[in-house]
């Protein structure tokens, strides 16, 4: 009850105050419009002091409703970019590896390679191999070399399906590969384990062996085309008593993270490279 005298007149000069602002600007005298201006200035005054603030609100919500969707047009216009340059740089990424295997082919044109994609790798720790796309179907076979960019053997084929194919790696615990170091052309036997080291047995105590030494097939044995780069020498361990010394290899191609490698079709073990 107490707030209803003081609405009634907060709403009677409210409306009595529209009507004379409504009356200074109908058409009569000039005294009688300079009357009523004066006399409605404060009440002009005051309702825009009232609805001022009201019209500023609504200016201010029908902004930021714009600011808002223009903020998720943007945002949506950044997802979309950021998937469109991550998207180019795979392809990029993708064309240059093709590009270096394009390479080691073009380097002996007399062989004949069948590029394949990496599809898997063993999970187990009983083979350290990975499974290409390739397969029976292609002309792959076991025992054909694997390489990848740069010319660095990867491993050989170990077994063939129709469309795929299980390469086993130069580091399989399984693998043993005639070499030779190419600064002192010492002959020496690379042998995986199942750790996925590489290590060279047999190398005679007296050889001269360097860390960062060149290792490559030698070719001996038939197992593998003469030439193909498999690592550099790591770390060289020995005494003078002992009979041959301990040499670790590191190995020439990034294993852990192949996706395209080259199939010598040209190659069999026992046979000539064609």
């Amino acid at each position: 009850m107490t707030l209803t005298r003081p609405l009634t007149w907060f709403v009677s000069i409210f409306l009595l105050g529209l009507a004379m602002v409504a009356f200074s600007h109908a058409p009569g005298s000039a005294e009688i419009r300079g009357i009523t201006q004066v006399a409605t200035s404060p009440i002009e005054y005051s309702l825009h002091a009232i609805l001022s603030p009201v019209a500023d609100f609504i200016t201010t919500v029908s902004s930021y409703g714009d600011l808002r969707s223009q903020n998720q047009r943007l945002e949506a216009d950044n997802q979309r970019l950021t998937a469109q340059v991550a998207g180019l740089q795979e392809q990029l990424t993708r064309t240059g590896q093709l590009a270096d295997l394009a390479e080691v082919a073009g380097q002996h044109p007399d062989v004949r390679f069948l590029a394949a994609t990496v599809m898997a790798r063993d999970p187990s720790n009983l083979h350290d191999q990975i499974e290409v796309d390739r397969g029976s179907d292609d002309g792959v076979r076991s025992g054909m070399t694997v390489v990848a960019s740069g010319g660095a053997l990867v491993g050989t084929v170990r077994q063939t399906l129709p469309h795929r194919a299980w390469v086993a790696l130069v580091t399989d615990s399984q693998s043993n590969i005639n070499a030779v170091i190419q600064q002192s052309r010492a002959l020496a036997i690379l042998r995986g384990s199942v750790d996925r080291r590489l290590t060279m047995q047999f190398v005679a105590e007296g050889t001269d062996v360097k860390v960062g030494d060149t290792v490559m097939t030698s070719g001996l044995g038939g197992g593998y085309p003469s030439g193909y780069l498999l690592g550099h020498v790591s770390t060289v361990q020995g005494q003078p008593v002992d009979l041959f010394k301990r040499v670790a290899v590191e190995p020439a191609a990034r294993l852990d993270s192949l996706e395209h490698v080259l199939i010598q079709t040209s190659f069999t073990p026992g046979g000539s490279a064609r």
